[in-house]
Parts: structure tokens; sequence; C-alpha cells
């Protein structure tokens, strides 16, 4: 090989595949936004005010109702979805294989992928509607820990915001924490209630929490010694993260900023302020509380006794208690989100592995003529998943020290994401932006194909 080409080789292996897996990826992103967007696809909210183009439809809320003639769309939004996750695959073959890849390199790819989802409407969900309704409440002086938006949004002054929710959620209690609902009051009162701008400056916000949580995934990798490109192309360039968190706009994202932020500050020896990290990350999602627990259990290093470990996890536990009631005072919405902690599980999901349970359970004797009622086995079957949840966190808490915390951590996440109250593909990012840095052998495989899976779930309308 000449001399010229042995110098410019390495250049090209670090920007010539990047760049095309970037075009590649930002095609993907395109052909989604612009599937999603055609008139009866059912991957985006049509209704009048739900974003700035791409939706339609009577102001009196009226959704587009599917037609066969939108299957072609629906056919270029999957496609998209496919080719997404492909490139993906290809993205980490390459950085596994190539060790040294500078992290702007896979920034600058991300960003590629992301930019035409954040500039089309939020894809493959409505929750974001809930959120901008949510702020419009807490703007206005209502907790809804005790009126839900239905109520609220009797009067018309509020009905561009009820309109766009679904119906499922306008007539059941949040559980999401005071500090998320705070963060949707700002954005309605920075909008001065208009519905669009509102949803626009949620999206600002949750984007800023994923570009967060890219920094803090990078910190994580080299705090354990690890690749911080690949760390990101692995975590962040995740398709479900990529669908589930940027596309749709859901709020894990700001849960995960203050969680892998508060993980990384422990790490670096800040406990205090990994443990307040985590309460914070708390206030928006219950499940970020494990980092609270893990932090406080591992406070004193791998090498002491149980006894030496209680004190810490009640030093954490109070801390947290404390971050969580100035959030409660400030916000003025008290503690009641304790009390709807199982909103969620009233959205029933086919693949939910605790619904399959409880179907099989009801099914049996309902064949055979029995009384048994279909939501009596669902609700045992989901309380089941709870306490096997909990007895699963509590056991990798305690081989938390030999595990290595972090690790153990995000199993627990994953535990928590497949036997809560309803599994969701983008509550499998929890475990996965904390667990695919650090993972090899069996479990990085798994979390691969976990991932795989995950984000074509995300795309299913």
């Amino acid at each position: 090989m000449p001399v010229g080409e042995r110098v410019h080789a390495p250049v090209r292996a670090l920007t010539g595949l990047p760049v095309g897996l970037g075009a590649l990826g930002a095609l993907a992103s395109v052909l989604m936004v612009l599937g999603a967007i055609q008139p009866g696809s059912p991957f985006v909210l049509k209704r009048a005010g739900a974003w700035l183009f791409g939706v339609g439809g009577p102001r009196t809320g009226a959704a587009v109702a599917f037609h066969w003639s939108a299957l072609p769309a629906m056919v270029v939004v999957i496609a998209g979805a496919v080719l997404l996750v492909g490139v993906w695959i290809r993205l980490v073959r390459y950085l596994r294989a190539t060790p040294g890849v500078k992290v702007r390199v896979v920034a600058a790819v991300l960003v590629a992928w992301a930019l035409p989802l954040v500039i089309g409407p939020p894809l493959f969900s409505h929750d974001i509607y809930s959120y901008a309704a949510l702020g419009d409440m807490v703007g206005h002086g209502v907790n809804p820990y005790h009126v839900d938006i239905a109520a609220f949004g009797a009067s018309g002054a509020h009905a561009s915001y009820v309109s766009l929710v679904l119906r499922l959620w306008r007539t059941s209690p949040t559980s999401y924490g005071p500090g998320f609902l705070g963060l949707c009051a700002l954005a309605a009162r920075l909008t001065r209630y208009q519905v669009t701008a509102t949803v626009v400056v949620l999206r600002v916000f949750e984007l800023a929490a994923v570009a967060g949580l890219a920094a803090c995934v990078v910190g994580l990798a080299r705090a354990n010694d690890g690749d911080p490109a690949e760390a990101l192309g692995l975590a962040i360039c995740n398709p479900v993260v990529v669908l589930g968190l940027i596309a749709a706009g859901h709020n894990d994202s700001i849960m995960l900023v203050g969680l892998v932020g508060g993980i990384l500050a422990a790490k670096r020896g800040h406990p205090v302020l990994g443990i307040v990290a985590c309460a914070l990350a708390c206030a928006v999602k219950f499940p970020a509380g494990l980092g609270v627990a893990f932090i406080g259990w591992n406070w004193l290093g791998p090498s002491v006794g149980w006894r030496r470990r209680v004190p810490g996890l009640v030093a954490a536990a109070v801390i947290a208690a404390a971050v969580l009631e100035a959030l409660a005072l400030a916000t003025g919405l008290g503690w009641g989100w304790m009390g709807t902690s199982g909103t969620s599980g009233l959205v029933f999901n086919p693949i939910d592995p605790l619904n399959a349970v409880g179907l099989a359970v009801w099914s049996i004797p309902h064949a055979l003529g029995s009384g048994l009622s279909r939501h009596v086995a669902l609700a045992g079957a989901h309380y089941a998943g709870d306490v096997i949840g909990a007895g699963v966190c509590a056991v990798l808490g305690w081989w938390s020290p030999r595990l290595g915390w972090v690790k153990a951590l995000g199993l627990a996440l994953l535990a928590v994401a497949v036997l809560g109250p309803t599994i969701q593909p983008w509550y499998l990012s929890w475990a996965l932006v904390v667990l695919l840095p650090l993972a090899s052998g069996r479990l990085r495989s798994g979390l691969l194909g976990l991932s795989v899976f995950g984000g074509g779930y995300c795309v299913l309308p």
C-alpha cells in the first residue's frame, strides 16, 4: 500500500462508515416522519393543534379514522423503522471492531438520526399531550392527584388541551411525581397556555434530557474504563431510546438523566449528590427510587458487612425524603402521587408476560364453567408480579457488592420494567442505558436482542 493510502486509511476508518450510517439513519427517520403524517396514518395524532404540520381534522378533536388507503404510508413507516434498527446494529458492530472512535463522531450520527424525528410531530404515542394537559392543570393551581383531566377540562378554556388526551387518561389520576408536573406547568406558563407551543416546549425539555443522558453515559463508561463512544452508540443510539424517547417524547428521558447522573456522581465519590439526583428522578417516575436504595446500600464500598450498610441505606432514604418533601411543598402538590402509582396498570398490553399468566389462569377454569372473572385473574397476576419484582430487587440489592452495584441496579430496573403493572417498550430504556455500557457475553447479547425487540415494539400502532 502506498504511503498516502496508509496515512489516510485510519481517517477513512473513523469517518467514512459513520458518515454513511448517519445518512442512512437520517433517511430512515425521514421515511418514518413522511409516512406518519399522511392522512389516515395511525402513528401520529391528527387532531387540530397537535403539531405544527402533518396534523388536521376538525376542531372538535375527532380523530381521523384509519382507512386502507393509508396502508402504503404504514409500510413506509415500518420500512423506516426496520432500516433504523439495521443501521444501529451495523453501528454497534463497527464500534466494537474499531476501538478509539471519537465520541463526537457517534454524537454526530445520533444528531443525524434524531433531527428529522424532532422536527416532525410526536410519533407512536399520544402521552406528551397528557403531559401538556397536566401542565395546564398545575399551572392553574389544580392538583391532578385529586382532580382528573376530564373534570378540569369541562370548561371551554381548557378544551384545546383535553381534546388531545386519550380518553383513558382523561378520567384517570396521574402517577407522575411532583417534579415532572412542575416542569409541565412551567412549559404551559412559558407558552401562555397555547397547547401546540406547550407540546413544543415539552419536547425541548425532553431532548435536553437526552443530551444530558448521553453525557452521563459517556462519563459512566469512562469511570468504568470502558469505550465512551461504544457506550454512546449502544445506549443512546439504541432503537428503544431513539423511537421510544426521542421520537415519541416520553418523559422517561427526564427520569433517566437524573438516575444515570446520580449513578455517575456516586461512582465519582459523591454519594450524597447521587442520592439527591436519583430522588429528583424519582419525582418524575417512581422506579428511579431504586437508585437511592442501591447507592445507600453501597455507600461505604463493597467490603463492609451488612450491619454497616444499614445506616447508609437509612441516611439515603432520609435525604431522598427531604428532597421529595421540598418538591411537594414547592409545587403545592403534596404526596398524592404515592397513591396513584398503579395507574399505568390500566393499560392492557397483550404481550405483557403478567397479562399472559393472568389470562392463562382465567381461561382454564373459565372453560370448565368456573365463575372466576378475568379482572380478578389479571389483578392477581399483577399482584404476584409486584411481589416477585420486589423480591428480585431485594436479592439484587443484597448481592450488589459482589455483582457490582451499577450492574445489579440495572438488572433491578429490568425486573421492575418487566414485572410491573404493565410493560411498555420504552420502559426497557431504564435498564438498557445502565446495563449496555457495562455488559459483556450473554448479557450483552440478550440486551441487544431486547433492544431490537423493544425498538420494533415502539412502532406498533
